[in-house]
C-alpha cells in the first residue's frame, strides 16, 4: 500500500503546498476541503501527473458528525 497521509484543507495554501510536496514524494494523500468544490476539484486534476494518489474528500473537521466519513 505504501505510505499514506491525511491533510486537513489539503487543496489549498500551505495545506496544499504539502499535499503538493508528499505527492512528489510518492505518498498516497487523502485531502479534505470544507466548501470550495471548484477549487477542490481543480487542484485534484491539476496534480492528476504526479506521483502518489490524490483522493479528495468534502469534510469540515469542525463538526464532530463529520468525522466518521473520514
Amino acid at each position: 500500500m505504501g505510505k499514506v497521509a491525511l491533510v486537513t484543507g489539503g487543496t489549498r495554501g500551505l495545506g496544499a503546498a504539502i499535499t503538493e510536496y508528499l505527492l512528489h514524494e510518492g505518498w498516497n494523500v487523502v485531502a479534505t476541503y470544507a466548501s470550495n468544490n471548484e477549487s477542490a476539484k481543480s487542484f485534484f486534476d491539476d496534480q492528476l501527473v504526479k506521483n502518489g494518489h490524490l483522493t479528495i474528500i468534502k469534510s469540515d473537521i469542525c463538526k464532530i458528525s463529520e468525522h466518521s466519513r473520514l
